[in-house]
């Protein structure tokens, strides 16, 4: 297949196998690629490759490789990073009097516009290293440190992801502490600013209501009415656990996606994580409304939320995509692959369930059509974005059927992923990030950790964080 007037291609890939998640989900072993101007400009079987390169083209031979559309990440926490290790693997509650002393929050609180850099610069490696090349990114908007959005912004900006950031308002909770509380007139001055300084081709500028039980109704209404005006994304966190579900009903006498539709929140700019604890009526709602869901198994195992109702939202026509999320501790599309298969498996006792086609479309065009952009990402098309991941087919994990989906995504490893391109440029060349230095990311990590932590009153080698002995 080919993209009408394309030209010569830049980026050449032949003898590859090619998963395209094209409408009829064709697999070409061998096939080719060709991009051309950062889109897709032809893709089948390699004998049929009549593409002659330009001079200056790169030619990349597909043999032992496996090509696949870039990753989508429908939700997560780039700052997240600095909370790795911390304890957070722990029930997070509706309300908590004492969550602003908790140490990750104290840290949290205490992250400056350097930190944050870091943080986002070490989260976006590890997700790129492991195949994204879209993100959706929810930073929490804290009185005091709006410089931080900016860091995240410009490490969004330089590492070459794709991505939609949200800047997440909260006026309600414990999660942090009440100086640092949003309102609505700074988060629309803020948000103003802040698209206006960073929205680009490839990075939206977005809001958010973090949770419900975290935001006064006004303030959810004003940030949706923006929105609304600026044919922005909307996002939320829905009813992630049974608590969060009841508290909807308990104040406002309805669930949560009933109550947002009825609010007019609800809609083809709608981005909700953590579709768990729904009711029927929910489901048919975010379907009929065109909202974008994130399923986030990692994040629910981890916390011991819930399981979302993943058949249910699919046979409705709900547009679902895998989120990493934090806490996690890790950002490998591969292992939320593999877990969301098999968290659907163990909590239905039912071995039929999801399976491994399933979530690699929900990595891919699930996850593109979460965030609205099926029409660009998601799949190896003529005309659509030329975002693509490039396996090594000879590594272990593959042995011995390379061409198996079930391999991609229950024995693969963000280490057998060997080229990402985002619109045909290389971001990661033979397992190196070609815009960072790798070395560099990580010892500025730390180093913005340990004043972070100094800043929080905490001690800079906090030492060992274990739970034993074991009770």
């Amino acid at each position: 297949a080919d993209a009408a007037g394309a030209g010569a291609p830049d980026l050449l890939i032949r003898g590859a196998l090619v998963v395209t998640m094209n409408p009829a989900r064709e697999v070409y072993d061998p096939g080719y690629v060709a991009v051309s101007r950062g889109r897709i400009a032809a893709v089948g079987p390699e004998a049929e490759c009549r593409d002659e390169p330009s001079p200056a083209a790169t030619l990349l031979d597909g043999r032992d490789r496996i090509v696949l559309p870039g990753f989508v990440n429908a939700h997560d926490h780039l700052l997240g990073a600095f909370s790795r290790g911390l304890g957070s693997d722990r029930a997070v509650a509706v309300t908590v009097p004492d969550a602003s002393e908790r140490l990750a929050a104290r840290i949290r609180g205490a992250i400056d516009e350097e930190a944050a850099y870091a943080a986002a610069r070490l989260s976006l490696l590890e997700l790129q290293l492991s195949g994204v090349t879209t993100t959706a990114d929810s930073q929490p908007a804290l009185a005091g440190r709006e410089a931080n959005a900016d860091a995240t912004l410009r490490a969004l900006h330089e590492s070459g992801a794709r991505a939609l950031w949200t800047r997440a308002s909260l006026n309600r909770t414990g999660y942090v502490s009440p100086g640092q509380h949003d309102s609505l007139d700074v988060a629309l001055a803020e948000l103003e600013r802040l698209a206006g300084r960073w929205s680009s081709g490839r990075v939206e500028v977005g809001c958010e209501a973090q949770a419900l039980h975290r935001v006064e109704e006004d303030l959810l209404r004003g940030l949706a009415e923006w929105a609304e005006g600026r044919d922005a994304h909307f996002a939320m966190h829905l009813s992630y656990s049974e608590e969060a579900a009841l508290h909807a009903v308990e104040r406002f006498g309805r669930p949560l996606l009933l109550l947002l539709e009825e609010w007019g929140v609800l809609g083809p700019r709608f981005l909700g994580y953590h579709p768990v604890w729904l009711s029927d009526a929910e489901i048919e709602a975010a379907a009929r409304s065109g909202a974008g869901l994130a399923f986030c198994p990692v994040d629910n195992m981890l916390i011991a939320s819930g399981v979302a109702p993943v058949a249910r939202l699919l046979a409705a026509g709900c547009r679902l995509g895998l989120g990493v999320d934090q806490p996690n501790d890790g950002h490998s599309v591969f292992e939320l692959m593999k877990l969301s298969v098999l968290i659907q498996r163990v909590a239905h006792l039912d071995a039929s369930l999801g399976g491994p086609e399933q979530a690699l479309e929900l990595a891919t065009l699930g996850g593109a059509r979460a965030l609205h952009r099926e029409r660009e990402l998601g799949s190896i098309e003529p005309g659509k974005d030329a975002d693509l991941v490039v396996l090594d087919g000879r590594r272990p994990a593959f042995a011995p059927f390379p061409g198996r989906i079930s391999n991609l995504v229950y024995a693969a490893s963000p280490a057998d992923v060997e080229h990402v391109f985002v619109a045909g440029e290389a971001v990661v060349r033979s397992g190196r990030h070609t815009l960072w230095d790798e070395e560099d990311v990580v010892a500025e990590a730390n180093r913005a950790m340990r004043a972070t932590l100094g800043r929080a009153g905490l001690p800079e080698d906090l030492g060992p964080y274990t739970s034993w002995p074991l009770s």
